[in-house]
């Protein structure tokens, strides 16, 4: 890897959604009733707004190993709006 090709890396807060998956263009309604993804939402909000997003499955109670990049788009009291950040998100998670 030359210097030029760096990738940069960072952690994300996690947020599971069963059977969902983001789109660039396609913002996402969510309603954040869980008491501990609402303190993690206040908290991205009081960053940059940004959060990972894994699908898992409800049936097997599995989280895949791929997700996206979100970003919120609005928020009040405990709905939000996001979408994926950029077009290529989906890497493998670790």
């Amino acid at each position: 890897m030359t210097s030029s090709s760096k990738i940069a890396v960072r952690e994300l807060p996690l947020f599971p959604l069963p059977e969902v998956v983001l789109f660039p263009t396609r913002p996402l309604p969510l309603h954040i009733f869980e008491f501990r993804y609402r303190i993690m939402m206040n908290t991205i909000l009081e960053s940059d707004r940004r959060f990972g997003v894994l699908m898992i499955d409800p049936t097997k109670g599995t989280i895949a190993n791929v997700g996206c990049c979100a970003e919120i788009l609005t928020s009040t009291r405990n709905h939000l709006a996001a979408r994926s950040v950029l077009k290529d998100t989906f890497n493998e998670m670790e």
